[in-house]
């Protein structure tokens, strides 16, 4: 491996640089990858770039935290830890132009995580909006403050509504009541 970096010095790889997830199927299971560092490791074969650790906003215990591990293909930012050519770090996303989801029109009105597949949460930060949970078969949950509602609804359409005091079910087919014994 180190022939391929020949040429390249070990230390004084400080600031931030741009790169391109090319594996994240890490052997260790610790949500690393090996990127393909812009100008760094431009020569270096993928199997023998070194991994680089995540930079995950939460977590740092056993059994708890946030982990999302980017695809290939992925643009992200990644820094060397203390400068280390072979301790690369990679911080989160570098979005392209036309990568960031339609639904944030207005800046810093959402949050949003969306799946590569369309399931997405999304939150909204104006006053008295609300959250929703939708998979990418459409399958959605909805807290509403605007209406004042929650509901639920199934990828046929049917829907369990909570608003104002009623609750509305409505069914696409067969509504079924089955009471407890």
């Amino acid at each position: 491996m180190l022939k391929q970096f020949r040429g390249l010095k070990e230390h004084g790889y400080f600031g931030i640089y741009r790169g391109e997830v090319v594996d994240n199927k890490d052997p260790s299971r610790s949500g690393r990858c090996k990127i393909k560092v812009y100008g760094i490791y431009d020569g270096v074969a993928k199997q023998d770039l070194p991994w680089a650790d995540p930079c995950f906003p939460i977590g740092g215990s056993k059994g708890y935290g946030s982990v999302y591990i980017p695809v290939i293909g992925s643009k992200v930012f990644v820094v060397f830890e203390a400068g280390e050519i072979f301790s690369p770090v990679y911080l989160g996303a570098s979005p392209l132009e036309g990568d960031i989801p339609a639904e944030i029109d207005v800046p810093n009105k959402y949050l949003i995580i969306k799946t590569k597949s369309g399931a997405q949460i999304l939150v909204s930060d104006a006053e008295n909006e609300g959250i929703k949970l939708e998979t990418s078969g459409g399958l959605l949950f909805e807290l509403d403050d605007i209406c004042g509602r929650i509901r639920l609804r199934d990828k046929a359409g049917s829907f369990i509504e909570l608003a104002g005091g009623d609750i509305i079910i409505q069914a696409k087919r067969k509504l079924h009541l089955n009471p407890g014994s």
